[in-house]
């Protein structure tokens, strides 16, 4: 399976402004472009938590979902430079829209500054219980045979989910049907529900050691990277 990252960036012309003051100074905007439920939202909720702990300041998370993340990007891209405006973001915001948006309100290389790379996880596909298949082959098989083709779900038009499945499906020669959702937090139920047959998440730790399963009723699909996996 991929590798999907979160990172961190900032208003890039905070980086050639001095950094002689202590930062921060006050409470820092932490933008997610994704709706709340969602891997950067959980990420970005427990690093507000430890940095609030940390730096004594407050790190207030805010939802602006749209756009591929677009939206919460350009706020970050026009605040103010002084480092107290910040973005959590998967790596689609520079390696998949400047390639999907035919003109975007900002550059993501020339306005924003990467911080830190902040998380590193495997994605993994889950299928629903009803579907007859055990294994990404049997998968690929029922892919290419059924009748009709099955319905997977994403966190959106353009997401990451959304591109590598439709990898997955260049590279195997088979046919699904997407279906997007706005989020992780409307998708995982929809398939859980049986309203579609699998979907694309990625495996997240909450920085000590703790790992995501695989939600109740769903089944994983074994990929290398995740053997011994329920």
């Amino acid at each position: 399976m991929k590798f999907l990252s979160a990172a961190l960036f900032a208003c890039a012309s905070f980086f050639n402004n001095s950094l002689a003051q202590p930062w921060p100074q006050k409470a820092v905007r932490v933008l997610v472009g994704l709706p709340p439920g969602g891997n950067p939202d959980v990420f970005a909720r427990l690093m507000a938590v430890k940095l609030g702990e940390t730096l004594g300041q407050q790190f207030v998370v805010e939802n602006r979902p749209g756009a591929g993340t677009n939206i919460a990007a350009d706020i970050v891209a026009r605040a103010l430079a002084d480092g107290h405006t910040i973005l959590v973001s998967d790596s689609g915001i520079v390696a998949i829209n400047p390639h999907l948006y035919r003109k975007m309100p900002f550059d993501p290389f020339r306005d924003l500054a990467p911080v830190s790379m902040a998380v590193v996880a495997p994605m993994w596909l889950v299928a629903h219980p009803s579907v007859p298949a055990a294994s990404i082959r049997e998968l690929v098989a029922l892919g290419k045979t059924s009748r009709a083709p099955l319905p997977y779900a994403s966190s959106g038009n353009g997401s990451i989910h959304h591109i590598t499945m439709e990898a997955f499906k260049a590279q195997t020669g088979t046919d699904f049907t997407h279906v997007p959702y706005k989020g992780a937090g409307q998708s995982v139920p929809a398939l859980l529900a049986g309203r579609h047959r699998a979907r694309l998440r990625r495996l997240s730790g909450d920085g000590a050691g703790h790992q995501e399963r695989a939600p109740a009723g769903a089944r994983l699909q074994h990929g290398a990277a995740l053997a011994g996996d329920p």
